[in-house]
């Protein structure tokens, strides 16, 4: 099922997409990869535990101020690289800090973010399969 710049296949009670935002979010097993674009620059937050594969999927977020991929706090989630597929995931940037009307510093979100909430609630990441997966923070 078409979900925005993504192709989600998987029980359509796991996955539902924010068009204002161009964020997919994903509560269940589901496969995702890109529709029609080569390149996306909506984002996919997993806010349950789960696997999700992932065949193909290309991420670049530009000066969207946020990682490719979130997994949030307490989530235990396992990515997995379908065979033969190349995935892409690149970080947004993050504003600029100033100092005097002058750029100080410019950070970078990372590709994929492991989130953590009160320093011990951390997300557990496992990545598998026979697939690529290119993680890029932004800059």
């Amino acid at each position: 099922m078409a979900a925005g710049d993504f192709l989600v296949i998987g029980d359509a009670g796991n996955y539902w997409f924010d068009g204002e935002n161009g964020v997919l979010f994903i509560s269940g097993d589901v496969t995702v990869s890109n529709k029609e674009v080569a390149t996306t620059s909506q984002r996919i937050v997993v806010d349950a535990d789960c696997t999700v594969v992932l065949n193909n999927v290309n991420i670049d977020l530009g000066d969207t101020p946020a990682p490719g991929i979130l997994i949030k706090a307490a989530r235990t989630v396992t990515l997995t690289l379908a065979n033969n597929s190349v995935n892409t995931v690149k970080g947004g940037k993050d504003i600029h800090l100033e100092a005097n009307g002058q750029d100080k510093m410019q950070l970078g979100f990372a590709g994929i973010e492991v989130e953590w909430n009160n320093g011990s609630d951390f997300a557990h990441l496992t990545i598998d399969g026979t697939g690529t997966l290119n993680a890029i923070g932004g800059r």
